[in-house]
């Protein structure tokens, strides 16, 4: 008889999968609870970071390949914005807009949530194969924990689109690669294929994993029995290759128009990343692609957890002994082998980076997904380790794990939500200011958001305004990150131009006031990360600077035809000098002109008074100088005051610049008042630490002369950086750095003949302001053999072809 109401018990078959699915995940109890104990954190904490520097340009990135992918003509970019795979930025968008978000704040939270469900996501793969690799839940836990409680990554996890989707799909692969070899077939290696296709599309370096996957095919292929076996090792080679390379085209679709081209363009493009930006490197400001080899081990060593870097250099260790100890036994042994394969995975970019040179940034963040095959040599050396010191020891090994896990967590919970910033030991955090003076701190800007909710939190009924000093980590990110406060806090920050604003500048930019000036600041280990000042008496400012109150200033004025003394200028800004600040004014003025910037570059009498990061270049490059933090509308005049730095001057350039405008104009000044005359000789100071060569200029050429000679004293590396007198003059992609790089090795250029060294180097055509030359020495100790800058009244003597011999 058929029951006249459904059963309230599931049935038979619905019960057996439940039962069989919570006895297999029984066992993993404790990884299952990991996983959700940082899920909960990283819900609870997901609100409490900004909107770093490359969010919106990644947003864009993905919207210009869907409307590609759609039929849009001329959707992408033109420039190297091309290379970047959508893998991870398109399904962000298609969510969003699923969503139905279509607010920045929004926008802020939904991607912040997804980049770090996927960081979870590849924290859950680490688990997987630590497990297959260890056989045993502890350690596979472990090494869990040390992928995950990495502070950097942990920071970036929330907001970083592009570094931390590579990790986490590094670990997924690398648990696919696994798999594949371990159970064989077509399906496994097509769905690893398709892995490491989208693997490559999020960083073409990814490359270094199928390298690695072929390798090992090779030796299967190699060591195949018949030809059945042989067969299957070819299946699985073709299977792999066609999944990887179609999904590598259907990913990325830059390449559909010439797939072959354009990726071996993708390929150098990122090998040798086109950006160059300025950045500090142990107290000396660099331009990436000037880097001392050391840049990427160093970073690793200063921002690992120490116990972690230990154990996985242990891993290392072991494993290659293992492996060079018997190498046949290695190829054989399956998890030998793979092992072998996550070294690799360390061991050649690191060789890579330092011997090829490749152009790294912001710390090694580019380098991210080295953590991965780190977190699981540690384990392997965590396994060793407590194999090795036996039963009676091996609790205090795993204690003492534990407490290596327990202090970076604290170190996290401690410096939150500045975990991207965390640094151990091993560099001096305590002294006041010492950090920001040696290493970029919050180089993608999460502490601008912290600026504004301290700053409304401490006048909490009245609306605080904030002009930012730079542009793009002032202004434009102020406006940014005011877009992802609660609605309520939204309406009480403005970015409203006054001379009642306050002034912000972060990092280590400080163009504006110095640090103790500041009325607010977000430190970390005792250095300011952001700095807030009140602007300078702008009104009083300007009845000085007009008036003839005996200070030292030079204003520079326009004729009815156009002409201004000793410069080739068209500005509606008066230019004024003196008493440590330049100033601007324009009268007069309309609120149009409040988003223009500027630039100077500061040429001193003696390149010995710069500080020590400007010594290689010769001057002083102020950069990126907002109006707005700056300058105020006072009475129908627009005023902005610039501090200069204390040494004399000889001469320096200067330009007004506004988004989508280059140069709008351009000023040159190789005198100011006290500067020496043309005819002058150049004060002895001004020819900097001496050189062993002789320099001569003539018939667009530098001449290197150095008689007598021998071969070790062409062996150093020599720089030569050109300043033009117009930015414009510089190729596209040496504007923002100010002047051209010529450096170049003895052999290129050069020649060594009777005891005499020759080199001559060709100069650009376009007029030339200043010059800056040595040689700097190789190894990881190398620094500046010999400089010599060259500018203002000097250019001339040179001309002249007189010889400059300066002595150490």
């Amino acid at each position: 008889m058929t029951p006249s109401h459904a059963s309230p018990f599931p049935p038979p078959a619905m019960a057996d999968g439940a039962r069989r699915a919570a006895v297999a995940l029984a066992p993993h109890w404790g990884a299952l609870l990991s996983l959700a104990l940082f899920l909960i954190a990283g819900l609870s904490i997901l609100d409490d970071y900004g909107v770093t520097v490359d969010e919106s340009w990644q947003r864009r990135i993905g919207a210009w390949n869907i409307r590609h992918i759609l039929g849009e003509p001329g959707s992408l970019p033109s420039n190297h914005d091309n290379f970047y795979g959508v893998a991870f930025e398109a399904p962000l968008l298609l969510v969003e807009k699923a969503l139905g978000v279509d607010h920045s704040r929004g926008v802020h939270l939904s991607r912040h949530l997804l980049t770090h469900l996927f960081f979870l996501f590849g924290g859950l793969f680490a688990y997987l194969l630590s497990l297959r690799l260890f056989g045993n839940r502890l350690i596979a836990l472990f090494a869990t924990a040390l992928f995950l409680l990495h502070p950097r990554l942990y920071g970036h996890s929330f907001y970083n689109s592009k570094d931390i989707p590579f990790f986490a799909m590094f670990v997924i692969t690398l648990y696919l690669t696994y798999v594949a070899f371990k159970k064989g077939g077509i399906p496994a290696f097509v769905l690893l294929g398709a892995a490491v296709g989208i693997l490559v599309n999020l960083r073409v370096i990814g490359i270094i994993i199928p390298a690695g996957i072929l390798a090992m095919q090779a030796i299967d292929l190699v060591r195949a029995e018949g030809w059945a076996e042989r067969k299957r090792a070819l299946a699985s080679v073709g299977a792999f290759a066609l999944a990887s390379a179609l999904t590598t085209y259907i990913a990325l679709p830059y390449l559909w128009s010439d797939p072959f081209g354009h990726f071996i363009e993708l390929w150098r493009t990122n090998s040798d990343h086109p950006a160059n930006p300025y950045e500090l490197f142990r107290g000396t400001l660099y331009q990436s692609r000037d880097f001392p080899r050391e840049y990427l081990p160093v970073w690793l060593s200063i921002t690992a957890p120490p116990f972690a870097a230990l154990l996985g250099a242990t891993g290392i260790a072991v494993i290659l002994a293992r492996g060079f100890g018997s190498i046949r036994q290695a190829t054989r042994n399956g998890r030998t082998r793979f092992v072998l394969l996550l070294a690799g995975c360390v061991i050649l970019p690191v060789l890579w980076v330092i011997v090829a040179g490749m152009n790294l940034y912001n710390g090694w963040r580019q380098m991210y997904f080295l953590w991965a095959p780190i977190s699981l040599l540690a384990a392997y050396g965590m396994q060793w380790l407590a194999g090795a010191a036996g039963a009676r020891f091996r609790a205090a090994a795993l204690g003492a794990a534990g407490a290596g896990l327990s202090a970076t967590l604290i170190s996290m919970a401690l410096i939150h939500p500045n975990e991207q910033v965390y640094f151990n030991f091993l560099v001096d955090r305590t002294t006041a200011e010492h950090l920001r003076t040696q290493y970029p701190m919050d180089y993608w800007g999460n502490s601008i958001r912290q600026t504004w909710e301290q700053l409304l939190d401490a006048s909490p009924s009245e609306t605080v305004s904030v002009n930012g000093m730079e542009y793009f980590y002032g202004t434009h990110m102020l406006r940014i990150n005011r877009g992802a406060l609660p609605e309520a806090s939204r309406r009480m920050a403005s970015t409203a131009v006054s001379e009642d604003a306050l002034a912000f500048t972060h990092g280590y930019e400080t163009h504006g006031a110095p640090v103790e000036r500041a009325v607010h600041q977000v430190r970390l280990y005792n250095s300011a990360m952001a700095s807030v000042y009140e602007k300078s008496d702008l009104s009083a400012i300007y009845d000085e600077a007009v008036s003839d109150s005996g200070r030292s200033l030079w204003r520079i004025v326009h004729g009815e035809d156009g002409s201004v003394n000793y410069a080739l200028v068209r500005s509606g800004f008066h230019v004024y000098v003196g008493d440590g600040v330049l100033t601007y004014i324009r009268e007069p003025c309309s609120t149009e002109v409040m988003p223009t910037r500027f630039t100077a570059q500061l040429i001193p009498k003696r390149v010995g008074d710069l500080p020590e990061m400007w010594r290689l270049q010769g001057w002083e490059y102020l950069n990126d100088l907002h109006f707005p933090g700056h300058g105020a509308r006072i009475g129908g005049k627009c005023v902005a005051s610039f501090p200069l730095s204390d040494y004399p001057l000889a001469g320096f350039r200067m330009n007004e610049y506004a988004p989508e405008v280059h140069d709008i104009w351009t000023a040159e000044f190789n005198r100011l008042p006290g500067a020496p005359d043309k005819g002058d000789d150049p004060v002895e100071d001004d020819r900097s630490p001496g050189s062993p060569f002789d320099l001569l200029w003539s018939d667009g050429a530098l001449t290197y002369v150095k008689d007598p000679c021998v071969e070790a004293d062409t062996e150093p590396r020599f720089y030569l950086h050109i300043a033009p007198e117009r930015a414009t003059d510089l190729p596209d992609d040496r504007r923002s750095s100010g002047f051209d790089n010529l450096d170049f090795d003895f052999s290129e250029h050069g020649v060594l003949q009777d005891g005499k060294c020759v080199a001559s180097v060709e100069l650009p055509d376009y007029p030339v302001l200043g010059i800056s030359t040595g040689q700097f020495g190789g190894g990881w100790e190398g620094g500046n053999i010999w400089e010599a800058a060259f500018n203002g009244p000097r250019l001339d003597r040179i001309d002249r072809l007189e010889r400059f011999q300066s002595t150490r």
